[in-house]
C-alpha cells in the first residue's frame, strides 16, 4: 500500500456502509456493539480489534477480518514512522503520558513505549487523546493532577478489571441494598493491615454490585480515587497516592458517597461533579468515618493530645488510629507527624 494513500480502516468502513446503504445505527445492531464504538472507529479515535474484524466479516462476508487488521496494523505503523521523524517531540509525548513510570523495568525503546502506549489508550495517534479525555465518563477525586497523566491512570486500571474482579458473577447493582449495608463497610476497615482491609472491602463490594481495582500512582496524575459505571454496574478506582491508610479510606468512602447520591450513573456521558457535590462527599465520608459531633467534643476537651487519647479514642469508637492522626493533622490541631509512630505500614 502505497503510504500515501495510507488511511484508517474507519475510512474504509464508511466507503462500504455507504455503498451498501447501512448506516451507523443498523452497524451497531449488526455488530452487537453502540452506535458511539462505530462512530469513534470511523473517525479514527479508536482502533480496530481482532473481535471487531471478524464482526465486520459478517456482515461483509466478501471481506475478511485479515483485510481490516491489514489496513490497522498499516494504519498504526505510517502514524509511528511519521512520529519518528520527530524524536524531540516524541520524548515530550512520553514525558506528558509517563512512559517512563509505565515503563520501568522494561527494554523497550521510545517507539515501541509509544506503540504500547497508543494500544493502552486505544487510539490511533496521540492527537487523538484531547478528544477521548473529554469524553470520560467519571469523577476524580485529585490533588490538581495533569490531566494526560490522570487519564494514562485511568486506561492502566481499566486493563486490570478483569484481572481484579470476577466481572462474570458480579451481581447486579442496586442502589437501596447499597445504603441499606454500607455501615458493614465501617467494620471492614477497622484494620491496620491493608491487604486484609483490601481484601474485604472488595469481597463485599462485589457483594453489593460494586467492582474495585487498586493501582498505584503515576506521577502528576495525583488521583486518589475515581468512580464510574462499567454497564450495570459502578467501578471504583483507587490508587496508593500518599501510601497512608486514612486517605485510602477516605478515598474509598469518598467514592461511595458519589455512587450513594447519584453523582455518576448507568448511562452518564458527561459527568459534571462540582465544588459541592465532591463537598457533600468530603463531607459523608468524614461523618462515616468519625462522627462529627464526638470529634469536636473530643478536640475541645483536650488541649494537648497525647498518645494514650488517640488511642483510647480509637479503641472506644472503633477506628484504627490512622484516621484519627489524618484528620487531627488536617485540622491542625496536632503537628504533622508528630504521631506516625502510630501509623500502619503502608506495604502492598
Amino acid at each position: 500500500m502505497n503510504p500515501n494513500f495510507i488511511v484508517p480502516p474507519g475510512t474504509i468502513l464508511k466507503e462500504y456502509m455507504d455503498t451498501r446503504g447501512i448506516t451507523q445505527k443498523e452497524l451497531a445492531q449488526l455488530t452487537d456493539s453502540s452506535e458511539r464504538h462505530v462512530s469513534e472507529l470511523i473517525h479514527a479515535k479508536i482502533k480496530l480489534t481482532e473481535a471487531f474484524a471478524v464482526k465486520l466479516e459478517r456482515v461483509f462476508p466478501d471481506v475478511k477480518a485479515e483485510f481490516w487488521m491489514n489496513l490497522e496494523t498499516a494504519y498504526r505503523l505510517h502514524l509511528l514512522r511519521n512520529q519518528d521523524h520527530n524524536i524531540p517531540e516524541l520524548k515530550q509525548v512520553a514525558k506528558d503520558f509517563q512512559f517512563k513510570s509505565v515503563f520501568k523495568g522494561m527494554t523497550l525503546t521510545l517507539q515501541e513505549q509509544a506503540h504500547r502506549m497508543l494500544d493502552l489508550l486505544e487510539i490511533d495517534s496521540f492527537d487523538q487523546a484531547e478528544d477521548q479525555m473529554n469524553d470520560l465518563s467519571l469523577n476524580f477525586m485529585e490533588d490538581g493532577g495533569d490531566k494526560k497523566s490522570m487519564y494514562v491512570w485511568i486506561k492502566l486500571c481499566e486493563s486490570e478489571i478483569d484481572i481484579q474482579n470476577d466481572v462474570e458473577n458480579i451481581p447486579t447493582f442496586s442502589i437501596d441494598r447499597l445504603k441499606a449495608n454500607v455501615n458493614v463497610f465501617k467494620r471492614l476497615i477497622y484494620t491496620q493491615d491493608f491487604d486484609v482491609a483490601l481484601t474485604n472491602l472488595t469481597r463485599f463490594a462485589h457483594a453489593m454490585g460494586i467492582l474495585i481495582v487498586m493501582h498505584e500512582s503515576i506521577p502528576n496524575a495525583k488521583i486518589r480515587g475515581a468512580v464510574r459505571f462499567l454497564d450495570d454496574n459502578p467501578i471504583i478506582y483507587l490508587s496508593d497516592r500518599y501510601k497512608r491508610l486514612d486517605t485510602f479510606y477516605f478515598a474509598f468512602i469518598h467514592e461511595l458517597a458519589h455512587i450513594m447520591n447519584s453523582d455518576v450513573s448507568k448511562g452518564n456521558q458527561a459527568i459534571v461533579i462540582t465544588n459541592e457535590t465532591e463537598q457533600l462527599a468530603n463531607d459523608y465520608a468524614k461523618d462515616f468515618l468519625i462522627n462529627r459531633h464526638t470529634y469536636e467534643t473530643f478536640v475541645d476537651s483536650h488541649q494537648n493530645i497525647k498518645e494514650e487519647d488517640i488511642l483510647v479514642f480509637a479503641k472506644n469508637h472503633r477506628i484504627v488510629p490512622d484516621i484519627l492522626i489524618g484528620f487531627l493533622e488536617h485540622d491542625h490541631i496536632i503537628e504533622y507527624g508528630s504521631f506516625s509512630y502510630l501509623r500502619s505500614k503502608y506495604r502492598r
